[in-house]
């Protein structure tokens, strides 16, 4: 039976939900109230696609991650960026995983892993470092990715929309009334829906609040991602330093840079929605926070 779908937010969720929902035959539209798709989380990350190794201390999740590398690799193929060597560094100092906890973990999820050459060994200081390994773990390019998107998009018979914002829904008995407004208008249009899907990842709760329903117990964090242009001998490499206060560097192809973050710096301080209490506008936050860097 065809249904009336919107999604709320266009990062790469929202824009794939659009895209699969067409072909299967349902009236979709996608509202994005950025100027542009892919504009926020799906863009000021990391760009990793992960296969796991980040995650020693969940298996669910590292399992999850391997089980979806190899099929977002191979659907999205020509937004990857697989040239480079990737290096995960063990620290027992103030580490929370030792090498040979490691290895063993990697496995366990059948994850690459090979000690790295001994090029890389010499790099690092082993008083702080015990031990080097070569893994298999990828980056992708954003704006590659949502251009691909957006053709895809326009290949299916959705309708998607920026600088919308869906402020409000309503259960009525036949749907779901949906309000959106128009950010440069401020004119709102109202649609009935069958089912809504909301996207919008760090702003999940606005939604919740300005329709009255009970707000999901999320913790925020304001952080920087820092860009930086790395040594020649790093160009073509990625390392990342498992597992405690400790820092990870690797190619961001959308700009041709590498990003940087440290797990004790990139966070510059959080707040949570808590259900009951006053909702802070975590994009209204962003826009007017005094921008400092650690």
């Amino acid at each position: 039976m065809r249904k009336n779908i919107i999604i709320v937010g266009g990062g790469f969720f929202g824009m794939y939900l659009a895209e699969q929902f067409s072909l299967l035959g349902h009236g979709v539209k996608l509202f994005e109230k950025e100027k542009n798709y892919m504009s926020r989380a799906s863009y000021n990350n990391q760009a990793r696609v992960h296969n796991g190794y980040h995650y020693p201390r969940s298996i669910l999740t590292a399992l999850r991650s391997r089980i979806s590398f190899p099929r977002f690799v191979d659907e999205f193929r020509d937004c990857i960026d697989s040239d480079f060597d990737k290096y995960y560094l063990i620290s027992e100092m103030l580490g929370k995983v030792s090498a040979s906890q490691f290895r063993m973990f990697c496995d366990r999820i059948g994850a690459d892993c090979d000690y790295a050459p001994a090029k890389i060994q010499n790099m690092v200081n082993p008083k702080m470092i015990n031990a080097c390994f070569t893994v298999k773990e990828f980056a992708f390019d954003a704006f590659k990715l949502r251009e691909l998107m957006l053709k895809r998009l326009d290949s299916s018979n959705a309708e998607f929309y920026c600088g919308y914002s869906v402020d409000k829904i309503e259960k009525l008995e036949n749907g779901i009334k949906t309000l959106v407004r128009d950010i440069s208008s401020g004119e709102v249009q109202e649609y009935v829906a069958d089912h809504v899907f909301n996207c919008t990842y760090s702003h999940l709760n606005y939604l919740l609040d300005n329709s009255g329903i009970e707000l999901i117990p999320l913790k925020h964090e304001m952080t920087e991602m820092c860009l930086v242009d790395v040594p020649e001998v790093c160009k073509k490499a990625g390392f990342t330093i498992m597992c405690g206060p400790f820092f990870s560097v690797m190619p961001f192809p959308s700009v041709g840079l590498h990003s940087f973050s440290h797990v004790r710096y990139t966070p510059h301080y959080e707040w949570h929605d808590k259900p009951g209490e006053k909702y802070l506008d975590s994009h209204a936050k962003f826009d007017s926070d005094t921008r400092t860097s650690a």
